[in-house]
């Protein structure tokens, strides 16, 4: 096979709902669109490979698999882009781009965004506030850091996401668990830093050419006794001068770590004055079940699909940023359970027909066992509310939520 037509490569694009708006864009912008995933996941993912031109066995974390496959297609047709939108596939992205030699991010920067160590570092370096963090391999090392500076401690995993064996530690003697509740993994080697006081909030954007654009500011709330977050609005509810301030702070972090492409996602803190900088994302946000929520999210408050203005850029074309927002505000909530079986009643007809949703995902059914929630994993339901303020989106969140009736009873009264 021989073509002129433009092939996309999206690695690890296989996977319903995110996956599918993104393959149906680029086929819209007249790409030929080639999936990545493994055989598992190509399997769960069967929407998508309908959608797609092709779909190809390879984990999206497999580099060196993903540049040998597009060197060899490479000659057969004409792969010009090479995209991607989840966390774990950031590198191979940037890597398989350098290696066709067309637009994408440095590898060494995608690379360094996802060692969260290595980025604090980075960021430190160049003079943007940090929390203290230390590389560690035992709870011992952990209780070594705690000695010399004042708790609560986070422990993490060092390029883990979406708060997989995140855990607070507010005493010494609880480090033994923190280690144990860590991915077996990543147990040889994680982080504990400083706990992060102040309002946390995320900035959300894409490059224009090489250079970064904030298009809207989001504020986080976590469930309450977790690292879990329960709603994200946008716009964040700041004064104009912090929010300058914030924009430019993340813009010019963005700079010093090197990502010149793409989507972004740049979590920060706003601690007393001081613009606390956290995670570089070098992706969209992520949202309930993967299933693509976030892009139309953002799109109803800028009037920006952050895909669009990828693809348009991909093609040569001047990214249009002037198409007018749907919504004076937007919020994700995520609707949890507590644990145990859920009940019949479920109500999503309902929420779906409310005017007020843009979006919902449920990843349970009346049977299932809601787990602890832990993580952004362990999340049965999450949706996507829209009104003309902030605080009017995070309303109907909590009305939506409140309506879809999502109850649980333990699992030995079950």
């Amino acid at each position: 096979m021989s073509t002129s037509q433009p092939t996309l490569l999206l690695v690890g694009g296989a996977i319903e709902g995110a996956g599918t708006e993104c393959v149906r864009l680029a086929k819209e912008y007249g790409f030929r669109v080639v999936v990545t995933e493994t055989e598992k996941q190509l399997a769960a993912a069967s929407g998508v490979v309908a959608q797609a031109d092709l779909a190809v066995p390879l984990d999206r974390q497999d580099a060196e698999g993903h540049i040998a496959w597009a060197r060899r297609q490479a000659e057969r047709e004409n792969i010009t882009a090479v995209y991607g939108f989840r966390e774990y596939a950031v590198p191979t992205t940037a890597a398989v781009a350098d290696a066709l030699g067309v637009p994408g991010n440095p590898p060494a920067a995608a690379r360094l965004v996802r060692d969260k160590y290595a980025c604090r570092e980075r960021l430190r370096s160049h003079g943007f506030s940090q929390p203290r963090v230390v590389r560690c391999s035992s709870a011992e090392d952990a209780r070594d850091f705690a000695s010399r500076f004042p708790g609560p401690w986070v422990v993490k995993p060092n390029n883990a996401h979406g708060s997989l064996g995140v855990t607070v530690v507010r005493e010494s003697a609880g480090f033994a668990a923190a280690v144990d509740a860590l991915p077996a993994a990543h147990r040889a080697s994680f982080l504990v830093e400083e706990y992060q006081r102040g309002t946390e909030y995320s900035a959300e954007g894409v490059f224009i050419g090489t250079d970064p654009h904030v298009l809207v500011l989001t504020t986080k709330s976590l469930l309450q006794g977790t690292v879990v977050e329960e709603e994200l609005t946008m716009p964040a509810p700041l004064p104009q001068d912090v929010a300058g301030r914030a924009r430019a702070a993340v813009e010019s972090a963005l700079r010093a770590v090197g990502l010149t492409f793409g989507a972004f996602h740049v979590e920060f803190w706003l601690d007393g004055k001081d613009i606390v900088l956290g995670e570089v994302h070098a992706r969209p946000a992520g949202a309930p079940g993967g299933n693509g929520m976030w892009i139309p999210m953002l799109e109803s408050v800028t009037g920006v699909n952050v895909h669009r203005v990828v693809f348009e850029q991909l093609l040569g074309r001047e990214p249009d940023l002037s198409r007018p927002p749907r919504a004076g505000g937007a919020t994700l909530r995520c609707v949890f359970a507590a644990p145990g079986v859920v009940q019949p009643g479920l109500t999503a007809e309902a929420v779906t027909a409310d005017p007020a949703c843009l979006g919902l995902h449920v990843g349970v059914r009346p049977g299932d066992r809601v787990p602890e929630i832990l993580n952004t994993s362990h999340m049965p339901a999450g949706l996507v509310a829209v009104g003309d303020s902030p605080k009017h989106a995070s309303d109907n969140a909590a009305r939506l939520a409140k309506l879809l009736s999502l109850t649980t009873v333990p699992a030995d009264r079950a």
